[in-house]
């Protein structure tokens, strides 16, 4: 249904036939849509009326009863009228004072209707001029909806749809994010790059944002806006914000911009319907590709071609590791997975991505005779990956933006299945022993590629208990803090001064600590052996934390 936007107050009062029909108080509220037109003769007339109308009235039915009188300018402003005509002369000879206050008060628009001024001669032209505008509004919404429409059938995209929108607003900018935080300005004043369009993407793209108005500073000055939300049933996939940069958005544009978010949400359903079972098949060759025998490399040679990917030519594989909400269903974590892996082949088109076992797999394609310089442009990619996962994807569904790590470089079905699995011990290694770096590559793990493959488990913790089990124990029962003290130790070299910088410690704490630390272990710190088993522990309990 499309809504009946009216005509403001003050828009009425400019009519032919009401220029003599005056304002006496309440100027405040003149922006006020009128709807409709009512008649009060009656003095119960509340229940009656609507919002939107403008009320006639002669004060007849009320006309001995102050207390009325005073009452009904506030229970009108309480049932959101636009605002009261009254025609002095017959039954009272002027507006009560106390309604012309309380008008003020209100901000209620107060009119009063010459004598010899009709009440049909208010009505006709006000109700003739809400039918012509709403006749306007509907021929409006109906081309609208064909070239929405045409937008649908010739499989437009986001941009299309905005730009429909900017030409049925009068040029009135429009911004559209997407559930991946994908954004479209149509404008023909602004771009995604003004500073001020940029800080109201960056406030308005929270998850779930959803319908309303607001206001926001473009350019030095107070900009209102409507937003509405793009949801299929209880999904959000994004909003639609259109900006009041040339002319006031209208209670009838809210219906216009609401209808083409349900378009905008059809548009962006059946454009990842067509991503999904693209990406399930891919995602299933890339399982296969990952876990097949060896013997199976001249099979597959073919398939991954036509998928984009040369076994022949060098790669190197990366994981990224995200996180989702507690609360997310496994169809909503593949959908987050889905809108990253979207955004990912929009902005890195030479590399082939696909989703295993709750990690995004991204295969880096390399020259046959790659080098040094070659491997740290893959390493700036890979920066440059996970900057924009936090800039763009890290504000999606419940996102947090985890780990990514990146395995050697590898050529055939062995190399890329080798490589995968350094990519996948790194980002899991990485997790541990620097979790505030979130890139972690392969070669940089140095002893940590062996002490992350130790497989029995068991000897592990023994090993860790036997080395540093008394340690421990010590410092749960004191509140001390000989194991991180070790720690610093090594990463200091043995060097005190550098340990009691670093610990914000005395000199002589330390060596208090370094003299207990070797009485309880039974280990000396000038023994290098020694040392070695205590660092090799040190690293174990890292990986044991998990």
């Amino acid at each position: 249904m499309i809504p009946c936007a009216g005509i403001s107050l003050r828009e009425m009062l400019a009519l032919p036939g009401l220029q003599h029909v005056r304002l006496i108080a309440g100027a405040n509220g003149l922006d006020k849509a009128v709807t409709s037109v009512n008649i009060m003769e009656v003095p119960d007339i509340m229940e009656w009326t609507r919002a939107g109308e403008l009320l006639l009235t002669t004060v007849y039915s009320i006309r001995n009863d102050t207390n009325a009188q005073s009452r009904l300018i506030p229970e009108l402003a309480e049932r959101k009228l636009a605002g009261l005509a009254i025609k002095p002369g017959r039954y009272i000879e002027r507006t009560p004072d106390i309604m012309i206050e309380q008008a003020n008060a209100y901000g209620f628009p107060l009119l009063e209707i010459p004598y010899d001024v009709s009440f049909p001669d208010i009505i006709n032209p006000v109700l003739s001029e809400i039918s012509n505008q709403q006749l306007a509004i509907i021929q409006r919404a109906d081309e609208v909806h064909l070239h929405l429409n045409r937008v649908v059938l010739e499989g437009g995209n986001m941009q299309d749809i905005a730009d429909v929108l900017v030409a049925a607003l009068n040029n009135n900018a429009v911004i559209i994010q997407t559930f991946s935080n994908d954004v479209i300005v149509s404008s023909a004043e602004y771009n995604s790059e003004h500073r001020d369009i940029q800080k109201f993407i960056e406030k308005n793209s929270s998850y779930g944002t959803g319908t309303g108005r607001g206001k926001v500073w473009i350019d030095g000055r107070e900009t209102g806006y409507f937003r509405s939300a793009i949801c299929v049933g209880k999904k959000w996939y994004g909003t639609i914000t259109v900006l009041e940069t040339q002319t006031p958005v209208l209670r009838a544009d809210e219906g216009t911009i609401e209808r083409t978010a349900a378009v905008a949400a059809l548009v962006l359903v059946n454009q990842l319907a067509v991503a999904s079972v693209e990406q399930r098949y891919y995602n299933e060759f890339l399982n296969e590709l990952l876990i097949a025998p060896h013997h199976e490399e001249k099979n597959l040679k073919g398939r991954a071609r036509g998928w984009g990917i040369d076994l022949q030519q060098p790669h190197v594989v990366a994981a990224i590791c995200f996180y989702c909400r507690s609360n997310e269903t496994e169809e909503e974590y593949q959908l987050i997975a889905q809108r990253i892996i979207q955004g990912l082949r929009e902005h890195f088109s030479d590399i082939a991505v696909g989703y295993k076992l709750d990690c995004i797999i991204m295969f880096m394609p390399l020259s046959p005779g790659w080098s040094g310089k070659e491997i740290h442009k893959v390493r700036e990619k890979i920066k440059a990956i996970y900057e924009r996962l936090v800039s763009r994807f890290g504000r999606a569904a419940g996102v947090e933006c985890g780990y990514i790590g990146a395995g050697r470089p590898g050529s055939g079905l062995a190399g890329f299945q080798n490589s995968y699995r350094e990519a996948l011990q790194a980002c899991q290694t990485g997790r541990k022993i620097s979790p505030k770096e979130h890139i972690c590559y392969y070669d940089d793990l140095g002893v940590w590629r062996l002490l992350g493959n130790i497989q029995d488990k068991k000897e592990l913790h023994l090993f860790i208990e036997e080395m540093l089990g008394k340690l421990l124990l010590y410092d749960q029962e004191k509140g001390a803090e000989l194991v991180k003290t070790l720690e610093v130790y090594f990463e200091c070299n043995g060097k005190l001064k550098k340990v009691t910088e670093k610990m914000y410690v005395h000199y002589n704490t330390i060596l208090y600590r370094l003299d207990r630390i070797q009485q309880i272990t039974g280990c000396s710190l000038e023994d290098s052996t020694a040392c070695l088993n205590l660092q090799i522990a040190l690293k174990l309990l890292q990986i044991a934390k998990e």
